[in-house]
């Protein structure tokens, strides 16, 4: 070992930093740090001390954990108060979030990402009583909170999910961006303000990413309590449950459609186990008037294709055209949902469109680019990304 640590130090200071970028900051810090000079040196490169992970995650189980005490240890007294200046952001656990920012002081640290290990901690954290609030409110511009819920009751993880957003925007007084459970999968963490009053509210917030479980939660993100919100990435579970509510007659849609202007949003992405219908794009269109990306996941056919719901049968629903879109992700969707952008007599393009979609719906909707009502709305589209589905069965 002595030898092939001599070995090591003997090679030139660019070939010992391909090496440790191989390896995750914390574990060049944890294994070099304070070894010698011109090791110390070499580490102390923003590129391993301006970012610092401190959980341990297991990708074969798709397991986060904390660190050993052994390794915070070494972390709390002897690497972090010697770096601490450097560092701009951290991702921490919530079982030792407290320790590892109060080991030293942080002047540069501006983001946050946070892992949710323990129920009663998560909610403590972010209240206004939390040890940490002094960082929360002066340094932090960007967080990310992510973490797998474990909890039976699924109304009560909604709302205590509620309660944490909430605290996170009443006390991150300086906040820009926010992540906020958004890196789930669509069978993980949603929120819901339903049955509640939400006293949240921010001046800074420009960008959010959040899943929520009804079409009705977004109206409290959109009502203007966000008032320097711009952009917006919300999947919603239920969007439909609003629109087919009991004792809602289907020719009542539109009185209930929720008749506010999003100005600022321009990215809107969509999923939901209903179908989309035409008249629903046609409320899209009307309240997100400036939406320029839109992600559709919709694996349910459409149940009203072909005519509007009105008492005359033969009546054509009216085109919808989208004056600023321009990016259109068309994942894991019915067929149905290609015809509907790709029609000529269901929607209007304005503008050139850059289009993902799978490789056998597009050639399937076009009939191999050949039919005629798909033509004026794909000569629309400049740039198309077209995957394959990939049947992993036989592999196995």
């Amino acid at each position: 070992m002595k030898y092939s640590f001599v070995q090591l130090m003997d090679l030139p200071v660019e070939i010992l930093m391909i090496i440790f970028k191989k390896l995750n900051n914390d574990e060049v810090l944890y294994s070099l740090k304070d070894i010698n000079m011109r090791l110390d040196q070499i580490i102390g490169d923003p590129i391993f001390t301006n970012e610092i992970s401190l959980i341990k995650y297991n990708s074969l189980a798709d397991l986060t954990s904390a660190l050993s005490d052994i390794v915070l240890n070494r972390f709390y007294f002897q690497i972090l108060p010697k770096i601490c200046h450097k560092i701009k952001c951290f991702t921490l656990e919530t079982l030792s979030i407290e320790r590892i920012l109060l080991a030293a002081e942080y002047c540069n640290l501006n983001q946050l990402n946070i892992f949710c290990m323990n129920e009663e901690i998560d909610i403590q954290l972010f209240t206004d009583k939390s040890r940490l609030l002094h960082i929360f409110q002066k340094q932090i511009v960007t967080l990310c909170v992510s973490g797998r819920r474990v909890l039976s009751d699924r109304y009560s993880e909604m709302y205590t999910l509620a309660n944490i957003f909430s605290n996170i925007l009443l006390n991150f007084t300086n906040l820009l961006h926010l992540k906020f459970y958004s890196l789930c999968d669509y069978n993980g963490a949603y929120l819901s303000f339903v049955n509640q009053s939400p006293m949240f509210f921010s001046s800074t917030l420009v960008e959010l990413h959040i899943n929520v479980y009804y079409f009705d939660d977004c109206l409290y993100l959109l009502d203007g309590r966000l008032h320097q919100l711009h952009t917006l990435f919300v999947r919603v579970f239920h969007i439909l449950s609003f629109f087919h509510s009991p004792g809602i007659k289907e020719n009542d849609i539109t009185n209930n459609f929720p008749r506010r202007l999003f100005n600022y949003v321009q990215v809107v992405t969509l999923f939901d186990e209903r179908p989309f219908e035409h008249e629903f794009f046609m409320r899209l269109v009307q309240a997100f008037p400036f939406l320029k990306d839109l992600t559709i996941t919709n694996s349910e056919p459409q149940k009203y294709k072909q005519y509007s719901n009105s008492n005359d049968e033969n009546q054509d629903f009216p085109i919808i055209e989208y004056p600023h879109l321009i990016y259109l992700n068309l994942f894991k969707i019915h067929d149905d949902y290609a015809e509907q952008f790709l029609l000529d007599t269901k929607t209007c393009f304005l503008n050139n469109i850059r289009l993902s979609i799978n490789d056998e719906i597009i050639q399937r909707v076009t009939q191999n680019f050949t039919r005629d009502t798909t033509r004026n709305n794909y000569s629309k589209v400049k740039t198309i990304y077209r995957y394959q589905s990939v049947d992993l069965s036989k592999y196995c």
